[in-house]
């Protein structure tokens, strides 16, 4: 009888719950984050315990028999908030350890056609984020970004970020998911909302520096504008407009 997997809703926790499973050479009944978790009577319920070094060791085994690009799929369906994803996750590498590594470029295949569409959405999210974060300056130093992506997409573009601001303080906030992270110009940081958050969101722009940039940032969006080449609907497919609550040009 196949077991449901329950893992602590962690990467490495999911990637423990994949080695028991694959190791297993059945197809689990289900695999679900721990807060998810509903008792089956027909499905034994295994607890999957994270283990660093185990989910490295087969991160790198995945990367040696499958290839970095099945490691990318893996990573971006894991980040979406598809239900499901875990099993999904768990066919495709099932597919691919039995087919080999050309196996991933079946696109059609049931097992790896998901996984890819799911993995395009996650990545188009990240690279729409990473043009429209808008970071104001709050609390004397710190820049604060908010928005709500579908996807937890704040890992994926956040190393961008800590290059482009390097030597600024600043925290991204995934208001949705209430969860964030914060920069200390040395290395990334895990947040959550809270009090101190709901604060900073209310917090009105550094008088002498934020609120002049937001001003002359829609002043410049407003002079470049073509009046006679504007075209709603194609901005919108660029720019969907469920962003546009958090963009500065936009309020």
């Amino acid at each position: 009888m196949s077991a449901q997997y329950a893992y602590d809703g962690s990467f490495p926790g999911l990637l423990c719950a994949l080695c028991a499973a694959l190791t297993a050479q059945e197809r689990p009944f289900d695999i679900v984050a721990d807060r998810e978790l509903q008792p089956m009577l027909l499905a034994p319920t295994i607890p999957i315990t994270t283990d660093e070094d185990r989910a490295d060791r087969f991160m790198v085994r995945i990367d040696a028999t499958m290839g970095r690009h099945v490691r990318r799929n893996l990573v971006r369906t894991f980040l979406s908030d598809i239900p499901g994803r875990e099993l999904l996750i768990y066919d495709y590498l099932s597919f691919i350890r039995e087919k080999g590594p050309r196996a991933d470029g079946h696109l059609t295949h049931l097992a790896v056609a998901p996984v890819h569409a799911v993995a395009r959405q996650v990545t188009v999210e990240a690279h729409r984020l990473t043009g429209m974060a808008r970071f104001t300056r709050v609390a004397g130093e710190l820049l604060v970004a908010v928005m709500e992506p579908r996807h937890r997409v704040l890992p994926l573009i956040a190393p961008h970020f800590t290059r482009r601001f390097p030597a600024d303080r600043w925290v991204m906030l995934d208001v949705g998911r209430g969860a964030g992270l914060y920069w200390d110009m040395k290395e990334l940081h895990e947040v959550e909302t809270g009090p101190e958050t709901t604060h900073l969101l209310n917090t009105p722009p550094d008088s002498a520096t934020g609120d002049i940039y937001e001003k002359m940032w829609r002043q410049y969006f407003k002079d470049i504008a073509i009046p006679e080449r504007k075209n709603p609907r194609c901005q919108k497919r660029f720019m969907p407009t469920r962003y546009w609550k958090y963009l500065t040009e936009k309020r």
